[in-house]
């Protein structure tokens, strides 16, 4: 049967009260006050709560997951999690960066469709661009990471996660990726 590709439902301001709205399955939830960081946050809990719970959309099929989709379910849950004392962590700068490599290179992909090549090209890329060894890493490791997530909240098959998990980290003199800056003893980082 084919499977038609569902959007995201959009953020948008109704006129004849101010208020942002979006309408999830047919139904408009008010957000609070047009571009405010509140109605901005509950619409990401909202889309957040709608991917994961599989995108009822009222009868339409949709081809799956895309990677913006994934992102985005991703984010509402680390915002959730990297928190100590009700305060983010510095954790959550590198999963906005890891998830803005990935919509930047596939946002409009299926999630069912990112192979261990699309991560290749993806850490290639990283490398290409001049970012250091033990970062391109990281980023990748964050990638693998929201894949696990879409793996257990049901928008990405299982295969997909255990297929990226073959690809392994740049190993130091194996890769044309730069090493970072040895920080010295009295540089106020070092130590």
């Amino acid at each position: 049967m084919p499977r038609l590709i569902h959007a995201l439902p959009k953020y948008r301001c109704h006129k004849g009260s101010g208020q942002a709205v979006v309408t999830i399955c047919g139904t408009d939830h008010y957000l609070g006050p047009w571009r405010s960081k509140q109605s901005r946050a509950k619409y990401d809990r909202l889309i957040g709560e709608w991917i994961a719970s599989g995108r009822p959309a009222s009868g339409i099929e949709r081809t799956g997951t895309t990677i913006v989709e994934l992102c985005a379910a991703y984010l509402v849950w680390a915002k959730g999690y990297y928190r100590k004392n009700g305060q983010p962590t510095r954790s959550i700068e590198r999963v906005r960066l890891a998830l803005a490599v990935l919509r930047g290179t596939y946002g409009h992909t299926a999630a069912a469709n990112f192979t261990p090549l699309s991560l290749d090209a993806t850490q290639q890329q990283l490398v290409d661009e001049g970012k250091s060894r033990p970062y391109v890493n990281a980023l990748v490791a964050q990638i693998k990471r929201v894949f696990s997530l879409g793996v257990r909240k049901l928008l990405v098959p299982p295969s997909v996660f255990e297929a990226l998990r073959t690809v392994g980290g740049l190993k130091k003199d194996r890769t044309t990726a730069r090493e970072p800056t040895p920080i010295g003893p009295g540089s106020r980082h070092g130590g």
